[in-house]
């Protein structure tokens, strides 16, 4: 029987619903809005199943079709057994059985959760930008920052789950940023868009002759997002001083990606999120980062690529997941 597997990408406000072939093809996949935050989990699973059976007959699949089921979410899971261990302020995702509830939605389907990064980052792995690298090094940078480990063409988990959730701890930047975590300087605050859009509103509100302030000054910053920040370096022959004040902006999570890359010495690092957007100047601040932090030798030809699923790329890694038996021993 050809495998199809229905695959959640679940969200604070809804999930991606989609199913994926034993090729990698996305068959379909779309967002469903939810309020997930102030539902509880029975109401959770139940709108989840819901959507996908109404999006099953609208692609004009049924459920007997379906061999697995997949679901990425946000958080610290332990991916053997399936469990949410703990999301920051969500109290209702806090020690979930979700592996458990989605086989009570779905009998006699085998149930598959992982981290929504770690999808995103087999989704490229297995059908994107990563497809000809054996190891990669995988970085979402958004809202949060998150990443994944593949190395000769494993996931890696770790014993506690989490290797590879590059977002909260270290305080690599010695910042006394709080992050909701209840750590201070996570990556995920202070190197998400919004930590780098308030990065360059406190440094142009404390010096206002910034050398980068000039190419600022008809733009609203309160409106900044980083495909604005694209465009002013490129309409102005991508000046040395945005980027410098871009490499401060992100120093902490370069410095990271230096570390890891010398720590796993992957083929390839991919990024995907909105701050991907910034396009080859982040290429640039990146390989230029990994020649000033690590041996030039080594780095001189080194890839940095952006990821090209974009939104699909959770769905389809989650179900790469699920084919491969969850990958965990």
């Amino acid at each position: 029987m050809e495998e199809k597997i229905l695959s959640f990408d679940v969200t604070l406000t809804g999930a991606m619903i989609g199913v994926v072939d034993e090729t990698g093809n996305l068959i379909f996949g779309e967002k469903v809005q939810a309020d997930y935050v102030n539902l509880d989990r029975p109401q959770i699973i139940a709108s989840l199943k819901e959507n996908a059976l109404r999006l099953l007959e609208k692609y004009n699949l049924t459920l007997d079709e379906i061999t697995r089921v997949a679901a990425d979410v946000s958080g610290f899971i332990d991916h053997s057994m399936g469990i949410v261990k703990w999301i920051p302020l969500l109290s209702n995702f806090t020690e979930w059985n979700l592996k458990a509830d989605l086989a009570k939605a779905f009998p006699g389907k085998e149930t598959f959760v992982l981290n929504d990064g770690f999808a995103a980052a087999l989704g490229e792995f297995w059908a994107g930008s990563g497809v000809q690298y054996d190891s990669i090094l995988f970085y979402t940078l958004d809202s949060t920052v998150n990443g994944a480990i593949i190395s000769h063409g494993k996931l890696t988990i770790g014993s506690r789950g989490f290797a590879g959730a590059f977002g909260h701890g270290l305080n690599i930047g010695h910042s006394n940023v709080p992050c909701v975590c209840g750590l201070k300087g996570c990556l995920s605050t202070i190197c998400s868009e919004q930590g780098i859009f308030k990065f360059i509103m406190d440094e142009f509100k404390n010096n206002p002759s910034h050398p980068a302030a000039f190419y600022f000054n008809n733009v609203d910053l309160e409106k900044l997002d980083s495909g604005v920040i694209y465009d002013i370096y490129k309409k102005n022959n991508e000046p040395n001083e945005i980027y410098d004040l871009v490499k401060s902006a992100l120093w902490p999570v370069l410095k990271h990606m230096a570390i890891m890359f010398m720590a796993i010495d992957p083929d390839a690092i991919i990024f995907s999120g909105s701050i991907a957007r910034m396009d080859d100047l982040l290429i640039h601040l990146i390989k230029d980062a990994l020649k000033e932090l690590t041996f030039e030798r080594f780095t001189e030809n080194s890839i940095v690529e952006q990821a090209i699923l974009g939104p699909t790329a959770a769905m389809i890694g989650a179900g790469y997941f699920a084919l491969n038996d969850g990958m965990v021993d």
